[in-house]
């Protein structure tokens, strides 16, 4: 039996469109639920059900915080009111997402819109917000999978640890990098490897950010279905400079 690997929710990471919100939230629940049809008959003794789509929700509430544009704040505002209703790309690491030892944690990638912004002010407690994310299947829904790359500076080319996929799969998978605005010409590749040892680019699975800018890149893009073999082990490569963070997961 395996041992069980607690954590701490302290240790919990959130990003959001290139922007690491950690610290204005105390709290982050990912609420998925799936539809049923009920397909009961007479002579059962158990009702019966087909499964329909999935449901995802994802509740936010921390600390309230206008103090400059990358605060929370303005921030979820802007998202909650834009006359467009644009999707967001969050990024949820339960187990943290910045430093060396971040590399390998499972995480969630969220893309959905904000249907929800609450701010509370009561006389003895500091002032509080609740928000909701809408998963949405045209933002690229829900993906669970690892960090690749940590958040953090990168001054020069290289590459990061691998993470065993535990085998090949067939279905492709997303690469997601969230980039600050320090990026200069970076450029960030997914390899695979069938052995841990001899890696190569993934066709197609190459994300160039947008010289500083804060934002979230995906490959493929959002409501695209991904295609194509991913071998066993996978890390990523990047050249130019700048924070970000890489993360991968597996369809």
């Amino acid at each position: 039996m395996t041992a069980l690997q607690a954590s701490h929710g302290v240790n919990t990471d959130v990003l959001v469109n290139g922007n690491v919100v950690s610290q204005y939230f105390n709290s982050f629940t990912l609420s998925p639920t799936r539809d049923k049809a009920e397909t009961s008959a007479f002579k059962q003794l158990f009702k019966s059900y087909v499964a329909g789509m999935i449901d995802v929700v994802a509740t936010l509430e921390g600390l309230f915080d206008s103090s400059n544009s990358t605060a929370e704040d303005p921030l979820l505002y802007a998202y909650l009111t834009s006359i467009t209703a644009a999707d967001n790309q969050w990024f949820y690491a339960p187990t943290g997402a910045q430093g060396v030892s971040a590399q390998g944690n499972a995480a969630w990638a969220i893309g959905g819109l904000s249907t929800k912004y609450e701010i509370k002010s009561d006389l003895k407690s500091a002032n509080t917000v609740t928000a909701e994310v809408q998963v949405d299947s045209t933002a690229g829904g829900l993906d669970r999978g690892f960090i690749l790359s940590p958040w953090a500076t990168q001054s020069a080319g290289g590459n990061s640890s691998s993470v065993n996929g535990g085998a090949a799969s067939s279905n492709g998978g997303v690469l997601l990098v969230h980039a600050f605005s320090d990026t200069a010409s970076l450029v960030v590749n997914l390899q695979d490897s069938a052995d841990n040892s001899t890696f190569a680019n993934v066709s197609g699975y190459t994300v160039s950010p947008t010289n500083a800018t804060i934002s979230a890149y995906r490959f493929p893009a959002a409501g695209t279905t991904p295609t194509g073999t991913i071998r066993q082990y996978t890390r990523v490569t990047w050249t130019g400079t700048g924070t970000f963070l890489a993360f991968f997961a597996r369809k």
